[in-house]
């Protein structure tokens, strides 16, 4: 998982989450799923869009194991500078993140083990 922010000069207005991961990665289906779970989480935890591409960056293009790039707003649209700014947000951001990721490993086609429970990180 790759965590980034966006920016987009001349479009302020642009104000979202995007998810992207390279459709041809042997582990697209997985990959989806995971998009779809971190999707559901930041809109009911962080009031804001989220969306899901398939384009191929070199983050994900290139991996030879699921990769995610998440983009987690816009530092040209002020609403989301000022969030990105606030150091509680980003501990709910990232809480949210860990959260929809430890879900997706404990799904009930993987073996739950302790390594991969949220609260053995804590």
């Amino acid at each position: 998982v790759s965590i980034h922010v966006n920016s987009i000069e001349g479009h302020p207005e642009v104000s979202r989450y995007e998810l992207y991961y390279y459709e041809n990665n042997p582990f697209a289906q997985e990959l989806n799923a995971l998009c779809s779970l971190i999707s559901g989480k930041l809109d009911n935890t962080c009031e804001t869009f989220a969306s899901a591409s398939k384009d191929a960056y070199t983050v994900t293009r290139y991996a030879e194991f699921p990769s995610l790039l998440i983009e987690t707003g816009y530092a040209t649209n002020q609403a989301d500078a000022d969030k990105l700014n606030s150091e509680a947000w980003r501990k709910k951001l990232a809480e949210t993140l860990a959260i929809a990721i430890a879900e997706w490993f404990n799904t009930p086609e993987e073996p739950q083990t302790e390594s991969t429970t949220l609260t053995d990180s804590r």
